[in-house]
């Protein structure tokens, strides 16, 4: 049986025979015994492994110590161990540890423009339109002439619920049929569309319109009608289209109220006031 003796030559190991000095192999020293480096003995852990003797190999991985989390303040994103302090639902993102609302794009009942959550697009207008408020306006928009009053009524109405400066503005930049004398009707114009509810059509014993009655009180003189209207169950002329079941602006304000404004809800031909700043509500232009 051979004794062996390793000689480091040169950056070689060399193993010789114990009586003879006969070489017997040469090795590639992979690094310097003693030496140490760091190591992981598994998930968030760390440890030291130990060059051999000879200078042919590495230790297993040994004194392992345990990374310490650090989630002090954090509802989410990584520990630095590896790990996470939390996880976000899925209508919220990571940011620097805290779970913020994601933003998603909303664009109901817009059909251009920006959609107002995120200022992504909704889309773009055609043939010359312009976009107002999430609506395409402009020569291929339509109109309806009323042979009764002789007035011009936007139709269909805008499809954005606004408020009441809102309507103002969106009529004042309306460029529908090539026009740009758009406005938000008065109380007597909006009322002129009411058709089948005798108390509040125009001429009937409902008191509200300029000149006449603008307090909250009066209101007391506008009865509603409780029927099916006549136009598929809107009272207003066959002709209009758009939805009915919502509170039409007038430019009327509450006299003695003024954070509210007269309008119209021709699913029952009630005419009510609201509060002016209140988002969901109808415009219909005319000129």
């Amino acid at each position: 049986m051979n004794l062996y003796k390793a000689v480091v030559l040169g950056g070689v190991l060399f193993l010789v025979t114990g009586c003879s000095g006969t070489e017997d192999a040469a090795l590639e020293l992979v690094c310097e015994p003693g030496e140490t480096k760091e190591c992981l003995c598994g998930p968030a852990m760390s440890g030291i492994q130990i060059c051999n003797e000879s200078g042919s190999g590495w230790s297993e991985c040994s004194k392992c110590q345990g990374c310490t989390p650090v989630c002090a303040g954090k509802e989410c994103g990584p520990d630095g161990c590896g790990g996470s302090c939390g996880v976000c639902s899925e209508k919220e993102s990571c940011s620097n540890g805290t779970c913020e609302k994601r933003c998603l794009p909303d664009c109901t009942g817009r059909v251009c423009g920006d959609d107002p959550m995120c200022g992504e697009s909704c889309g773009g207008c055609d043939g010359g339109d312009s976009c107002v408020f999430g609506d395409c306006v402009g020569a291929t928009a339509g109109t309806w002439k009323d042979p009764v009053s002789n007035l011009i009524w936007q139709n269909p109405p805008v499809q954005e619920a606004l408020d009441w400066d809102e309507a103002g503005e969106y009529c004042q930049n309306l460029g529908q049929g090539g026009h740009s004398d758009w406005r938000v009707p008065t109380m007597s114009e909006l009322r002129t569309l009411i058709r089948s509810c005798p108390s509040t059509e125009a001429g009937g014993s409902c008191e509200v319109e300029e000149g006449q009655c603008a307090a909250a009180a009066c209101m007391d003189t506008c009865g509603v009608c409780i029927e099916t209207g006549p136009a598929d169950g809107c009272y207003w002329p066959d002709e209009m289209s758009g939805s009915c079941i919502g509170f039409y602006w007038s430019s009327l304000e509450v006299s003695d109220v003024e954070e509210y404004a007269w309008g119209v809800v021709f699913d029952c031909a009630g005419v009510w006031y609201n509060v002016k700043d209140q988002i969901g509500r109808m415009i219909r232009c005319v000129r």
